[in-house]
This record gives structure tokens, sequence and C-alpha cells, in this order.
């Protein structure tokens, strides 16, 4: 994909999606940024585009950078998209 096709700011301005890489996307469900999030996900699996998306209960923004489960279960599901992508 052409690098002026993907906006000035951020992927999620782009025009098109196709042919960005596979996307993991984690965000707490008391994120501000949930919904944007959400939508998305929704355009790259829209466009072809793999997409693992994971919300996390309870969790706000920045929920990783604090210890607790919700922290271990998505560093597990981020090691674990990691490993696939690595792999392929």
């Amino acid at each position: 994909m052409p690098v002026e096709n993907l906006g000035h700011f951020s992927p999620a301005e782009a025009s098109s999606l196709e042919g960005l890489l596979a996307t993991f996307i984690a965000v707490g469900s008391l994120d501000l940024f949930l919904e944007e999030n959400l939508a998305y996900a929704l355009r790259l699996s829209r466009a072809g585009v793999p997409v693992e998306a994971h919300v996390y209960p309870g969790a706000i923004h920045g929920f990783e950078m604090f210890s607790g489960d919700i922290t271990d279960a998505f560093n597990s599901a981020f090691a674990a998209a990691m490993r696939r992508a690595l792999n392929r």
C-alpha cells in the first residue's frame, strides 16, 4: 500500500486498509478510545485484514501498565499473538 494512502496521523484515517498486516487490538471497556478501536477493527476486518480484538472488562486506558489479572490476561493474549505472527 502506498504510504500516502495511510493518512497523515493514523492508519485509521486511511481511505483504504487493504493490504495491511494482521493486527492485534487490545482495549479496556472503560477506555475513552473503546469505540474508535472497535470501529477500526471492523474496518480492518471488512478490508480483509486478519484482526484479533480483545476488550478487557473494567479496564481503563493504559491498563497494561498496572499489575493484575486483566494485565496478565492481556500479556498472555499478546504473547500468543506475537508467537503466531512470528511463526508465519
